[in-house]
């Protein structure tokens, strides 16, 4: 009996098991039945995604890429590379004519060594005969050259200036029949914050030329100053500008022979100056002035100068004469002193005037815009 009665109570777990299975089957298979509906609907959608899509090679039955694919890739490349190589043998070429400029710069250049008028911590002997050429990245580069060289002597230039900030003007004179050098320093305040002093300064109202009548070249940061109507001595200017933190140095210096301009017929005359400027009050600037010249030939170059006491004697035919007395000297070296210190006076009482009248438009347009 008991036998009997376990053999029945096994038999019905089993198709308790077998039921429970036979649902969790049917349940998987609905569920396998309907993610399959759910992907073909996916599938149906995107295959008409894709005939709305325009035509495209696409790629073979046994899965490579048309050839026209292949070749169209290929051209593609191929026309980047001659366009890269057309490119690198331009810049190439332009290189190495800049370079070929620069050698024929350097070749031109013409140094002049002569004794310094100071003391020799503070000589700059670099009087050299400068040309420009008219190719236009050797000559943009000559020009940074040129006052970048200045400017990295700026230190030497003010080594005997005082380190108080007085006003003063000092002008030491040398004369030769061959040459005319002098050494100039001035050092004045102006009552004027360092931007207003360089807008003015840049005027240039103390040149006698208008700037109308100027050519003016700018490059980066260096200006090119030429006035073509005097053609006696080829009247230029070469000004870098270099800026640091409440201050600012300009560079000057004479560029002699010129590509782009004639020269022939004119003198000989170098420049080396250096104008400091630097803000050492909220309206107050110093400027200070270095200035090295030397002129060739002196007695041929005074001769358009206004000044009688100025003027240099020569012999009959114009060639030089053999020695100055030194009467002359001393009296040319005095009236250039003084022409020196009236020119000064002159530039420093322009530049207050010109000052005064700047500050006064600045302090009116601040008091409009302020409403008061």
């Amino acid at each position: 009996m008991v036998n009997a009665h376990t053999r029945a109570r096994a038999s019905v777990a089993d198709e308790d098991r077998r039921e429970y299975l036979r649902q969790k089957q049917r349940a998987h298979r609905c569920k396998v039945k309907s993610e399959r509906i759910l992907l073909l609907q996916d599938l149906a959608a995107l295959q008409d995604l894709v005939r709305a899509l325009p035509q495209s090679l696409g790629t073979t039955a046994e899965g490579m890429l048309p050839w026209q694919i292949v070749a169209d890739v290929f051209r593609a490349a191929s026309r980047r590379s001659r366009n890269n190589h057309n490119e690198l043998t331009e810049e190439t070429n332009v290189n190495a004519a800049a370079l070929n400029e620069m050698l024929r710069y350097l070749n031109a250049w013409k140094p002049r060594p002569t004794p310094s008028l100071v003391a020799p911590d503070a000589a700059i002997d670099n009087h050299s005969f400068v040309t420009l050429f008219a190719n236009g990245e050797a000559r943009n580069t000559a020009k940074q050259w040129l006052t970048q060289q200045l400017y990295y002597n700026t230190d030497r230039a003010f080594a005997l200036f005082p380190h108080d900030t007085d006003d003063f003007a000092d002008t030491m004179v040398s004369l030769t029949p061959s040459q005319m050098r002098a050494t100039e320093f001035s050092q004045v305040i102006y009552d004027a914050p360092l931007k207003t002093v360089l807008n003015v300064t840049r005027r240039k109202l103390h040149w006698g030329y208008s700037m109308a009548e100027m050519d003016i070249e700018t490059s980066g940061n260096t200006v090119l100053y030429r006035n073509q109507t005097e053609k006696t001595h080829y009247w230029n200017l070469l000004e870098g500008s270099f800026y640091e933190a409440d201050r600012c140095v300009l560079v000057y210096r004479r560029i002699h022979d010129d590509e782009t301009y004639s020269s022939a017929s004119a003198y000989e005359q170098h420049a080396l100056q250096w104008m400091d400027l630097r803000q050492i009050g909220p309206r107050q600037t110093l400027v200070r002035f270095s200035s090295m010249r030397m002129i060739c030939s002196p007695a041929q170059a005074t001769e358009t100068w206004c000044n009688p006491d100025l003027k240099l004697p020569s012999t009959q035919d114009g060639s030089l004469v053999q020695a100055f007395s030194k009467d002359i000297q001393e009296k040319f070296a005095s009236a250039y002193r003084i022409e020196n210190e009236n020119g000064f006076r002159h530039i420093v009482h322009g530049m207050r005037t010109a000052l005064s009248k700047e500050m006064g438009i600045a302090e009116e347009h601040y008091l409009d815009n302020n409403g008061n």
